[in-house]
């Protein structure tokens, strides 16, 4: 058993279905060992490293799961740094695997590295977490805590590197017997403090014309049933952010298009107070923060850093948003 089984088989233990990619010389023994012990995994050879990460983005989005992308290092990851850019902005669960030179050369100057690129530096600004196991038995690790970023709180993209030293190496019988490949991620979901969802509730009925807004949160957290339920419980009409599209139907009566089209500017326009689930008031969805929002508001999001950051609120929940909603 070499390092890239370990790897294999801590991402089929984390369930994962599908890989985008492209082989080449310094990830070729990650394929090496897919093809061995790859079972249950369906891999899908890109031309372009680009098209691997936009691919497991559309994957991620379709699914709800972990998209899953395999480069080269450098130029690879250079390619397929477009696709992880925009799973940055869109919040969207891609796990990028490169390759990496020898452990060995990593004091060397990259500039003089086949495909030498400082890749945590490169990826830093676009990814929520970057990982590099230096020995076989960190592979589990860095991929336990590879896909708990990927699934925790706001979801978005991840980059792990291996060096091909560490994925060729073999595995003692000895560290087999140690070794433990980690289970699935399962994040416990996070319910909310019940003095801010009363403070919310008091809001809601105090309010004679609340709207709605929701977010791609309501559909990463897969909760379009319960932001269903609970606006035609109250009876409040729902408009959308771009990510948001599809967290209601819209063929519900109560669904009146996103927060720029006509139905939903009138609506806002007449509003009391909003419920804002699961949005992060980009520039886009608002204008350049030159909307106007409803007052008193309301922000339910997973991730607590989001509450009150761009608008002034009168009550904040931080949890999952099923959960809450539930």
């Amino acid at each position: 058993m070499t390092g890239g089984d370990i790897l294999v088989e801590c991402l089929k233990a984390q369930e994962v279905k599908a890989i985008f990619g492209m082989p080449g010389n310094q990830n070729v023994y990650i394929y090496d060992a897919l093809y061995r012990r790859g079972e249950g995994i369906k891999h899908l050879v890109v031309r372009h490293e680009q098209s691997a990460t936009f691919m497991a983005d559309g994957y991620a989005r379709v699914t709800g799961d972990v998209g899953v992308a395999l480069t080269v290092p450098g130029p690879g990851a250079s390619n397929a740094s477009t696709g992880i850019g925009e799973a940055y902005t869109d919040c969207i669960p891609v796990l990028l695997i490169t390759g990496q030179s020898d452990s060995r050369l990593a004091n060397k100057d990259n500039r003089k590295l086949f495909h030498g690129l400082d890749q945590r530096k490169f990826f830093e600004p676009i990814t929520k977490w970057f990982g590099r196991p230096n020995t076989v038995d960190e592979i589990p690790q860095v991929i336990e805590m590879a896909f708990t970023m990927l699934r925790t709180e706001r979801p978005g993209p991840v980059v792990v590197e291996i060096p091909n030293d560490v994925v060729t190496a073999e595995v003692v019988d000895g560290l087999c017997s140690v070794l433990k490949i980690p289970p699935k991620v399962s994040v416990p979901k996070k319910k909310g403090k019940s003095d801010e969802i009363k403070k919310a509730i008091e809001v809601l009925k105090s309010s004679q014309l609340p709207i709605i807004f929701a977010g791609g949160g309501v559909i990463s957290s897969d909760a379009s049933n319960e932001l269903t339920a609970l606006a035609e419980f109250l009876g409040i009409p729902v408009i959308t952010t771009r990510l948001g599209k599809g967290a209601i139907s819209e063929d519900n009566p109560l669904a009146l298009s996103n927060i720029h089209g006509l139905a939903g500017k009138r609506a806002l326009g007449s509003a009391d107070s909003m419920l804002a689930i699961g949005c992060r008031f980009t520039q886009i969805d608002t204008g350049g923060w030159s909307m106007q929002m409803p007052q008193p508001l309301i922000s339910i999001d997973a991730d607590e850093s989001e509450l009150g950051k761009e608008y002034p609120i009168a009550a904040g929940i931080a949890g999952d948003i099923k959960t809450v909603l539930s």
